[in-house]
């Protein structure tokens, strides 16, 4: 069982929870760590796709249970393209966002990395 294929999905949610906790404590602080959760992202997918690019399959048993009682994430070639795009258009989100919304702050930072690890 290989770990890297959970970790697109924890990512964005640590990152997510994070930036919850700090909301109203530190605003100055959630604009690099959330640049740095989509970075440290597409490192994630980028190792993804390295470890699938002679046609590997990594599969990850949550909770070690079987498929039909359990969740298996399985990526193979396919899904880490899905995720490189998916990985690249946040990024692309981000950078628009902090085109659009210089000199503004919210707590719309918090909810996209939380939504977008769905």
């Amino acid at each position: 069982m290989n770990h890297l294929a959970i970790a697109p999905v924890l990512t964005p949610l640590l990152a997510g929870i994070l930036l919850l906790l700090l909301g109203g404590a530190c605003p100055s602080m959630r604009r690099p760590l959330s640049f740095i959760a989509v970075v440290i992202q597409i490192g994630v997918v980028l190792a993804l796709m390295a470890a699938t690019h002679d046609g590997a399959i990594l599969v990850y048993a949550l909770g070690h249970w079987p498929a039909p009682f359990g969740i298996v994430l399985v990526v193979d070639r396919l899904a880490a393209w899905l995720l490189i795009i998916t990985a690249l258009l946040a990024f692309l989100c981000y950078c628009m966002r902090y085109k659009v919304m210089i000199g503004r702050d919210n707590i719309f930072m918090s909810c996209f990395n939380s939504s977008y690890s769905a």
